[in-house]
């Protein structure tokens, strides 16, 4: 076989093979299991046609000699004609006989003694009798013996009131050879039509299991591609929704979110490894500095301050790592408590009291916080507000302005950070609380993240049963909101 029609036409997937082996051979078992019952039903319908017909004939006959006989019984004879001639049109034998089942006329002779095909045929007179009294006129058998195999057979009785001139008009036909004519020729039409709706059915099947196969092979080939760290193939999607399109949407879905988070563990390894490699070189710097005298005495003060500093920012680097532990194998544990955030608010923003006045940041809202309380893990939620203080810190330019306000609501108390400066794009505005994604690529403000903060942010709001929001207007400010339950 020519290799193009093995690999178009005969594609290699077990699956396609055990598809289409099964829906074909299911078409073909079903072709013929509707033989069996379509042949029975056909032939028993012919078997009630023709056995009607001849009883239609048989009563013809005896209309015809009953009109012979009234004229001249030795004309009864000359029905031989008539028998001959229907019996060549009908593919039937009819005869006529006495009581006693002696034939008496056939198509053969004018006189059946001298006909060797009817002369040795006798008529039981239990089948004469049964046809009289109209209990079997219609017979498929061998006429209680009088055949050696079954016929199609009429008995028609012909009684004439006192006279001794009665007489039996039978019309027979081999069983088998009635039988096989007519099947034969059903069978020919139906094998015909069978075998043109099997080759449609055959063409359709294998259109159909390629259609439902040919995904589940790509959506195979994908998760193997992707098992070895490729996460750029994708399934193709043709033709309208269906179930397995669905899924191959789901599937090149997951691919992209793949990618992305491949891309962001891989921007997450570069830059835990540069934040973990700057400050312990500045440290270990430092350290040999001083102990090996290349520091002078007096600035040893000025450059301890600064390896404090470092290790401070390895500490706040491990414990986002370990929340983001916590967070992800789902062990972090709250302890709810109603306190005033309020309170939580102002002693925050004091503590970057040296970076804000560095700045020359206004900051406003503070002396008009009013009493607001909420029921959250007090320390984690300071977590939340350091985090978007430091970012609101952080990103306020020089002589800007940070707004705070909280509320209580009916159910929920919120908290307000605003803050002036180059906002966040709007393309952007829905990715800053994604693991590991760094706003600013070119660290010139955000040197000491590693893309966690938000990420860790918003995942402690909503375990405590808030919410948390973020909107921008580029070059003017950014709001960093959150809703804590208030009871």
């Amino acid at each position: 076989m020519p290799s193009f029609l093995k690999k178009n036409f005969f594609p290699k997937s077990r699956l396609f093979k055990t598809y289409f082996i099964f829906i074909s051979a299911a078409v073909v078992i079903c072709l013929l299991g509707s033989m069996l019952p379509l042949m029975y039903l056909v032939s028993t319908s012919w078997i009630q046609d023709r056995l009607s017909r001849m009883l239609i004939e048989t009563q013809y006959i005896a209309s015809l000699t009953e009109v012979i006989y009234n004229y001249d019984l030795d004309e009864l004879a000359n029905i031989k004609g008539t028998l001959e001639l229907m019996s060549q049109n009908e593919n039937t034998d009819f005869f006529i006989c006495n009581y006693e089942g002696d034939i008496i006329i056939c198509k053969e002779e004018e006189d059946a003694s001298l006909c060797h095909i009817h002369n040795p045929l006798k008529i039981s007179q239990n089948v004469i009798i049964e046809a009289e009294i109209g209990l079997k006129r219609k017979r498929t058998d061998t006429m209680d013996g009088s055949y050696e195999d079954a016929h199609f057979s009429v008995v028609y009785p012909v009684r004439y009131e006192n006279t001794d001139r009665d007489f039996v008009i039978i019309a027979s036909q081999p069983l088998f050879k009635g039988l096989q004519e007519n099947v034969v020729g059903f069978m020919r039409a139906f094998l015909w039509a069978g075998l043109i709706t099997l080759v449609i059915w055959l063409i359709s099947v294998f259109m159909l299991t390629q259609r439902l196969t040919k995904p589940l092979q790509d959506m195979s080939d994908a998760t193997k591609s992707y098992a070895k760290g490729n996460f750029g193939y994708r399934v193709k999607i043709k033709g309208r929704s269906t179930e397995l399109t669905e899924l191959a949407g789901a599937l090149n879905s997951m691919a992209g979110a793949l990618a992305a988070l491949e891309s962001s563990r891989r921007n997450f390894v570069a830059n835990v490894s540069h934040e973990l490699k700057t400050p312990m070189t500045s440290i270990g710097g430092f350290i040999d500095g001083i102990l090996d005298g290349t520091i002078a005495k007096k600035d040893e003060e000025r450059y301890l301050r600064i390896v404090s500093d470092e290790v401070k920012r390895l500490s706040r680097l491990t414990a986002a790592m370990l929340n983001l532990s916590k967070i992800e194998e789902g062990t972090m544990d709250l302890a709810p408590v109603k306190y005033n955030i309020s309170e939580q608010l102002v002693q925050t923003v004091l503590s970057f009291e040296y970076l804000i006045s560095g700045k020359s940041v206004m900051v406003e809202g503070l002396d008009m916080l009013p009493p607001v309380h909420v029921r959250a893990d007090k320390d984690l939620i300071h977590q939340v507000i350091y985090n978007l203080i430091d970012n609101a810190v952080k990103f306020t330019p020089e002589n800007g302005k940070i707004s705070i306000s909280a509320e209580t609501g009916q159910n929920f108390s919120s908290v307000k950070i605003t803050n002036t400066g180059s906002g966040i794009p709007s393309d952007e505005i829905d990715k800053v609380f994604e693991r590991f994604y760094k706003l600013d690529k070119s660290r010139s403000l955000d040197v000491k993240s590693v893309g966690l903060g938000l990420y860790i942010v918003k995942t402690i709001v909503t375990l405590n049963g808030g919410e948390l929001r973020a909107e921008s207007i580029p070059n003017e400010y950014t709001v960093f909101s959150f809703t804590l339950p208030a009871n």
